[in-house]
């Protein structure tokens, strides 16, 4: 196989996976490691992708903070060690945060929605401390798991 046939192979191997979900630059780095590509070939395809609009880490993290507020609310703290993890740069991270207006007492009210039934069955004494706590499991930060508690319980 020559070269530009092999990297259109591996783009489109790249194309297919980015459709089942977004990625991020390190995950299709890390699967075209996997798959022994020399790096400047692995620099070539990243490079297509990203001129094709395919492979942005903003655009990831806006969809992976979409996915968590609907599926599984979580505070910035643990979206920030996800996306991380997943290898999003910190410098992105962080200027994608300053610039989003993420409500996280909204993303806690939501947490707390999901487990009424539980804590509706714990004892009203112990119910804030066993709140909160899930709260902050669940990456809020103390007042804001605090606050979204009072603001639920006289909601409802």
């Amino acid at each position: 196989m020559d070269n530009k046939t092999e990297i259109e192979s591996l783009y489109a191997r790249c194309i297919k996976l980015i459709y089942i979900r977004p990625r991020t630059e390190k995950e299709i780095k890390s699967y075209l490691l996997k798959l022994s590509c020399d790096q400047t070939l692995i620099d070539l395809i990243i490079d297509k992708l990203k001129k094709g609009d395919y492979l942005d880490d903003r655009k990831f993290i806006s969809w992976w903070i979409g996915q968590r507020e609907y599926f599984r609310p979580r505070g910035k703290l643990l979206l920030k060690s996800e996306l991380i993890q997943k290898g999003v740069d910190r410098e992105i991270l962080e200027g994608f945060f300053n610039e989003t207006n993420l409500d996280e007492v909204e993303l806690a009210l939501k947490a707390l929605s999901v487990k009424k039934l539980h804590f509706d069955r714990i004892e009203v004494q112990k119910r804030f401390k066993v709140a909160v706590n899930y709260l902050l499991r669940r990456g809020f930060s103390y007042d804001i798991a605090k606050k979204a508690f009072e603001q639920y319980y006289q909601m409802s």
